[in-house]
């Protein structure tokens, strides 16, 4: 069975173990899609499963940190980097769905940063110049 005809087993193992919603995982299906045109991932299901997994340690362990160079070397947020840019348009997704600190990741992957100096700092402001950027390269 491939990731695109995942089953309900595959869907509810998701929501329990990790919280990811059917809406969610439909969209991020539909992301990895235009994302084929761009890159080859030789395992998209494991990419999905493991960028949740490492996701939500990372959440998890940075949960009271103020500091952003704290969260961003994190040991899970690093991993997430260490997968390569098949994760860029699932951290878009999950950028898309809730904004969060992964404009150090996006950057490290894409070598691009389309945030203006003064919008730095300004979460929401940075969350909608890479959703921008997304949508220019057809991630989102």
């Amino acid at each position: 069975m491939s990731f695109y005809e995942s089953d309900n087993n595959e869907v509810n193992e998701l929501e329990t173990s990790y919280g990811v919603s059917r809406e969610y995982y439909k969209s991020v299906k539909e992301t990895i899609e235009i994302f084929d045109l761009y890159y080859s991932v030789t395992s998209r299901e494991n990419a999905f499963l493991k960028f949740n997994r490492l996701k939500q340690s990372w959440l998890n362990d940075v949960e009271f940190l103020s500091s952003i160079t704290d969260i961003c070397m994190n040991a899970s947020y690093q991993e997430i980097i260490g997968m390569g840019p098949c994760v860029v348009p699932l951290i878009l997704a999950d950028l898309k769905k809730e904004p969060d600190y992964w404009f150090w990741a996006l950057e490290m992957l894409t070598t691009e940063n389309p945030v203006q100096t003064n919008d730095l700092g300004d979460l929401k402001k940075m969350t909608d110049a890479w959703l921008r950027w997304g949508e220019s390269k057809g991630f989102c």
